[in-house]
């Protein structure tokens, strides 16, 4: 069998990007939801590595290829465009309009 085969067949509750990946003792890279905000996706790498980077706190919990996909898949209340801008760090130009702020529960300006 490949890993692939075995983290399938043999876990099936375990995500098989982070099976694959924690059996040859890496990280997947790819991302799943922030549990601290749970408005932003974050990378599935060493939590040292760097700010965007985060362990994954269940082996069940799904990972995705791209941020975008995590955001679309698992956030759809956030803002696409917002939510992946957040995931990846960078900062979408103001538009003055007010969203939703789950980390406080409470409305922010942009």
């Amino acid at each position: 069998n490949t890993i692939s085969e075995c983290c399938t067949l043999g876990q099936s509750w375990v995500d098989e990007r982070f099976c694959a990946s924690r059996s040859v003792g890496t990280y997947s890279g790819a991302w799943f939801v922030d549990s601290v905000t749970n408005s932003k996706c974050v990378k599935d790498c060493a939590s040292g590595a760097g700010p965007l980077c985060a362990d994954v706190d269940s082996p069940s919990t799904p990972i995705y290829e791209t941020a975008e996909e995590c955001c679309r898949e698992k956030l759809s209340w956030v803002d696409l465009n917002r939510c992946v801008d957040a995931s990846e760090g960078t900062t979408p130009p103001s538009n003055g309009e007010w969203y939703v702020d789950f980390s406080i529960l409470g409305c922010v300006e942009d």
